[in-house]
């Protein structure tokens, strides 16, 4: 069966802003080009294009496939008006857009490789894209129907190479993000939350909990500290945590 984004991603619903979205956003805008049009692809709640308020000169077109996160951000204002389209067909012709970028959206996207060759489609001058590098996949096993769920419904793992092998007829530039705290910051934030899931007050339960890729019900997870483990020896070991992919078409 295949998989259903716009579902899926309607059931996960509003996440909400992280500090750590702040700091890509910050390191991702040196990469942007003023003056000409952009196209956000996977905009979700609209966070970014709030960032980019004030700080970037370019009319934004937002692209998500779901109607729940788009709705968010359009109610909150981050948006004034949004497309929905899912990113392996957008309905752009070629190079409509000087600019394109797609911020953490690639590794939510089962059919990764057919999502990026439509965002550089559809980019006349300029591609970014953001993804978690050589991330961890952690899955959890749905009870109601049996399907093995992954964490944050990411499906890929990433390095440079990956994107290499695609060929596009552009320029390749990557840059790594960094964790932007030091080690103590994490372990003690991982302590702390770990105390919180082991009561049975203040449980932050959508962060508990993913959303099945199959039957779309609600799946707990049972080995999150994992997770923070990994994060831990990857803090420690000073990997990055992010890789910046820019294409300039040739």
């Amino acid at each position: 069966m295949a998989f259903n984004s716009r579902k899926y991603y309607d059931a996960v619903g509003v996440m909400g802003e992280s500090s750590s979205d702040i700091s890509r956003f910050e390191k991702t805008l040196p990469h942007l080009l003023e003056g000409v049009p952009l196209l956000d692809v996977g905009t979700g709640e609209g966070f970014f294009q709030e960032f980019l308020d004030g700080r970037l000169n370019a009319k934004v077109t937002s692209v998500d496939i779901s109607y729940v996160r788009l709705r968010e951000a359009i109610a909150k204002k981050r948006v004034f008006s949004g497309v929905i389209a899912d990113a392996t067909s957008l309905p752009f012709i070629n190079e409509e857009f000087e600019q394109v970028t797609a911020l953490e959206t690639l590794e939510h996207i089962p059919d990764w490789k057919t999502a990026m060759k439509e965002l550089f489609r559809v980019a006349g001058k300029r591609l970014i894209v953001t993804v978690p590098f050589d991330q961890r996949i952690g899955y959890e096993q749905c009870p109601s129907c049996g399907h093995s769920t992954p964490y944050s419904g990411h499906f890929h793992r990433f390095s440079e190479i990956a994107f290499r092998n695609l060929s596009l007829d552009g320029a390749l530039t990557f840059e790594y993000f960094y964790p932007p705290h030091r080690l103590g910051h994490y372990f003690f934030r991982g302590a702390k939350a770990l105390i919180q899931e082991s009561t049975s007050q203040n449980r932050p339960e959508r962060k508990n909990e993913a959303v099945c890729v199959s039957c779309f019900s609600k799946v707990a997870y049972t080995h999150r500290w994992r997770k923070r483990f990994y994060r831990l020896v990857d803090v420690a070991m000073h990997k990055p945590y992010y890789l910046l992919v820019r294409v300039d078409k040739l």
